[in-house]
């Protein structure tokens, strides 16, 4: 996905600086693009991740962390275990996900509509590209990046995994500086108001910080 990415900017954006940021999964893949690109000579200003964890390359990924996975993205909205889910029907289990994610935010409420009208093809799509992205995560490995990156956590965030505790989320080993900005909401609702604002003013002043020092 990096490598496609790293191509596309270059075709659309030759010259110049490149200034990325991503949530999520999303910080991963822009933490990789931004490897690549500065690999090659383009000139990378920020790179901002918001709420994006590396993991380390001996994690294993188990049906029981799934759970915590789902509480983090749909906070208040979980009411049944792991082994309530599982016992759940593929539909109704899918029927679950797709609940939750719109509550959420993550996904339209068409997609409820999808569902409802027995459309499973197009919304087992979705629940299988959110499955593909947790085992990416889970299986990337990263190399150095000599750059600055900046790692917006938001503060109303409850602990999900042991790599809560790392106040860098796992970046320190590969990145030359981490810098860590505090930003309203949690996870699931950083890129809505008000945490968007604040992670929109932060993201202007570093942008004009990196113009200002080329």
């Amino acid at each position: 996905m990096a490598a496609h990415y790293a191509r596309a900017i270059r075709e659309i954006h030759p010259d110049g600086s490149v200034h990325l940021a991503g949530w999520s999964l999303g910080g991963n893949i822009a933490f990789e693009v931004a490897r690549q690109l500065a690999q090659r000579g383009t000139p990378v200003g920020v790179v901002a991740l918001l709420d994006s964890g590396l993991l380390s390359p001996e994690t294993q990924l188990r049906e029981e962390d799934f759970l915590p996975l789902l509480t983090a993205l749909f906070p208040g909205a979980m009411n049944l275990d792991l082994e309530e889910i599982r016992q759940k029907s593929p539909a109704d289990q899918l029927q679950f996900f797709v609940d939750r994610a719109s509550q959420a935010g993550i996904v339209p409420d068409d997609l409820n509509e999808i569902v409802a009208t027995k459309d499973t093809p197009n919304a087992a799509h979705v629940f299988g590209v959110f499955q593909a992205n947790v085992k990416a995560v889970h299986e990337y490995v990263a190399e150095p990046y000599a750059g600055d990156v900046h790692l917006f956590r938001p503060r109303d965030q409850g602990k999900t995994s042991n790599l809560f505790d790392d106040p860098l989320l796992g970046w320190r080993e590969v990145t030359k500086n981490t810098f860590v900005h505090d930003v309203p909401g949690d996870h699931a609702h950083m890129l809505q108001l008000p945490a968007a604002a604040a992670i929109a003013t932060k993201l202007d002043e570093l942008m004009q910080q990196s113009f200002l020092s080329k």
